[in-house]
């Protein structure tokens, strides 16, 4: 990772489980960069979407359904935590 990164985008599209520590690891990923990097997670299928939500993950950061979106949504836009 880069020593002062804008954003931060993680692909979990091919994830087939998503257990605590995946989900510890989202949490303490998104508390250590702060606001000041606009954090991203790719989560397409209820594997991931699911876990996340049932932590009240989604509020604290946000999911997209493709890279591309996440991409796109980190390089133009603001992203809401």
């Amino acid at each position: 990772m880069a020593d002062n990164p804008t954003a931060l985008v993680i692909d979990l599209s091919a994830v087939e489980f998503l257990g605590s520590v995946g989900l510890k690891i989202l949490a303490a990923t998104s508390e250590k960069i702060g606001q000041s990097v606009k954090f991203g997670v790719v989560a397409r299928g209820s594997v991931t979407r699911r876990p996340i939500h049932l932590m009240g993950l989604d509020k604290t950061f946000r999911l997209f359904s493709t890279l591309h979106d996440a991409l796109t949504g980190v390089r133009g836009g603001r992203i809401d935590r």
